[in-house]
């Protein structure tokens, strides 16, 4: 029986490492960005593969888990996570990012997050996934820079205290448009600073739109252009049947702009979110834009019971000067969910 003859170690090629670099930046993005980094130390030809990766992946929570707990004291944690984070993005190449994604949980300095974001448009990010756990100090306000960025596609921002912005007006994310022939639900959660334009939507049915919080209507001097938003918001959404807002979006519109909105002539169930009395002032123009409406839903979105207070709810309503045309025409059913019996909401019925 023969044996099998080794290979000598000098003819065991390393076939990997002979790889372009577009290849193996390609491989280390299905990694998390430490363990791109960490590949450095393989050999000379990977000492800089990992500064042009175009996808970043930072988990503050998932650093910690991984190394720094393990390696550090609790109160150099924050710092280690923020040295790490500088250090890349410092010695990074030229090449442009692609996709970032940033989770702080424990850095509260807002500068850092602030300097962290606006590189990122610098190197013409396309997709940008912001998450921020951890209040800052002071409040995190979101880089100018951000909302001129023409290349940018997609945004999540999950903000956890009150943020700042002030955008641009009209030319506010010029290349985050929709066009969208195909898409059949839309779900928008609080992005109140984004340009929607949802374009070709011929086949959307079913809109949820929780667009703007109650507290938020005694800072709309923070959000210029904002009105003209909601305008070319639902001007894309007028083919839905199904449409659940929340009462408050027309409050950033002037009255007199109201007959501006696209009619929802298409519109059978609408649920409103009614946060306080004051939401309800919009009332009417909900139900005038959508004439052919068969069921309507009041969802209490209060999350405890208010002190018993009348200031908070005396000035809620209006009555209109004339009865919308669904509710003595097709309107079939009127719902009202989570109520718990607080003195506002007794107000409002």
């Amino acid at each position: 029986m023969a044996l099998r003859s080794k290979l000598p170690k000098s003819r065991i090629e390393d076939r990997i490492s002979g790889l372009p670099d577009a290849i193996l930046c390609h491989k280390l993005s299905f990694c998390t960005t430490r363990e791109a980094v960490q590949t450095n130390v393989l050999s000379h030809r990977w000492k800089n593969v990992w500064s042009s990766v175009p996808i970043l992946d930072l988990d503050e929570q998932k650093y910690h888990m991984d190394y720094v707990y393990c390696t550090l004291p609790l109160r150099y944690v924050s710092s280690s996570f923020a040295q790490f984070v500088n250090g890349l993005l410092s010695l990074r190449s030229p090449i442009n990012i692609h996709r970032f994604h940033l989770k702080t949980t424990m850095t509260s300095d807002a500068s850092l997050i602030y300097d962290w974001s606006s590189t990122t448009v610098k190197h013409n990010v396309v997709e940008l996934d912001l998450c921020v756990e951890t209040p800052t100090e002071p409040h995190f306000e979101i880089p100018r820079n951000l909302f001129l960025c023409n290349t940018l596609v997609s945004l999540k921002l999950l903000l956890s205290q009150d943020v700042s912005a002030v955008t641009p007006g009209a030319t506010c994310f010029p290349c985050l448009n929709a066009d969208a022939p195909n898409l059949e639900e839309l779900d928008i959660y609080y992005d109140f600073l984004v340009s929607y334009s949802v374009k070709d939507a011929k086949y959307l049915r079913k809109a949820k739109i929780d667009f703007l919080d109650v507290d938020e209507l005694d800072n709309l001097h923070c959000f210029l252009g904002l009105a003209g938003r909601v305008r070319r918001l639902f001007a894309g959404i007028i083919n839905v049947t199904y449409l659940s807002v929340s009462a408050a979006i027309l409050g950033v519109l002037d009255i007199r702009d109201h007959h501006l909105l696209s009619t929802l002539n298409d519109l059978k169930h609408l649920v409103v979110q009614v946060e306080t009395c004051y939401c309800l002032q919009s009332l009417p123009t909900l139900l005038n834009l959508s004439p052919n409406l068969e069921h309507l839903e009041f969802e209490n979105t209060t999350k405890f019971c208010a002190d018993d207070n009348e200031d908070e709810f005396v000035h809620g309503w209006d009555a209109p000067e004339l009865v919308p045309v669904c509710l003595f025409s097709h309107l079939k059913t009127i719902c009202l969910r989570e109520i718990k019996g607080c003195p506002n909401e007794m107000a409002r019925l």
